[in-house]
């Protein structure tokens, strides 16, 4: 959520508290009862949907960031590595194929990063047993395998995570305007029915729906 949807969230969240521990002077009204039902569950809505949001979004990059860091480090090195053996050989080819560094990999794209650990691990593969001399073994290979297997399913979740963010975005945006219309269409003009018979009450709610504006 944005700046102004928190601070309209905490507004909405003060309201509700207003309303809750004020039920007996609205509850004999059914037309304010159902409205204030129909408003403390948008806003419940409201922080189902925010929390959701912002737990899936930061654990998904989290993830991410951890596994492409392992991977770059791996596929750094090991591309170093066949890069001598490369040298010996005096194929430039391979060489080439195998010039990046941890940045050059870290610092790409996400799907570059793919290519390119894919790119040194199938260059790395096509000399399997000739490399242990130059310190890389089998058992690293297999690693680099599994680090870029891993890292292409979390970039997926993160490009479907993006795609779940903008859904439960509009779905806020939905679900923020439709607390509005209950509030100033309905509860704001209801309630100052009130505000004579129950002024505590009325100015209570009055300084909540103002902390929104601050």
């Amino acid at each position: 959520m944005n700046k102004r949807q928190n601070n309209k969230l905490r507004s909405y969240t003060n309201i509700t508290a207003v309303l809750l521990s004020n039920q007996s002077i609205y509850e004999v009204y059914p037309v304010i009862k159902i409205a204030v039902e129909n408003f403390t569950a948008i806003v419940d809505q409201i922080k189902i949907l925010a929390t959701h949001s912002s737990i899936d979004n930061t654990g998904v990059t989290e993830q991410k960031t951890i596994i492409k860091e392992k991977l770059s480090t791996l596929a750094g090195e090991l591309a170093a590595s066949g890069s001598a053996f490369a040298v010996d050989l005096n194929n430039k080819e391979m060489e080439a194929a195998l010039d990046f560094s941890y940045s050059d990999i870290r610092y790409a794209r996400d799907n570059d990063t793919i290519s390119i650990t894919s790119a040194i691990y199938n260059e790395l593969a096509e000399h399997n047993g000739k490399l242990a001399d130059y310190l890389v073994t089998d058992e690293d290979k297999s690693a680099l395998k599994k680090l870029i297997d891993d890292f292409e399913v979390v970039s997926q979740n993160k490009g479907l995570q993006h795609s779940q963010n903008v859904s439960d975005t509009k779905q806020l945006c939905l679900l923020f305007k439709d607390a509005d219309a209950l509030l100033t269409q309905k509860l704001d003009r209801l309630l100052m029915r009130l505000r004579r018979k129950a002024p505590s009450f009325y100015n209570a709610y009055l300084n909540a729906r103002n902390i929104q504006d601050l």
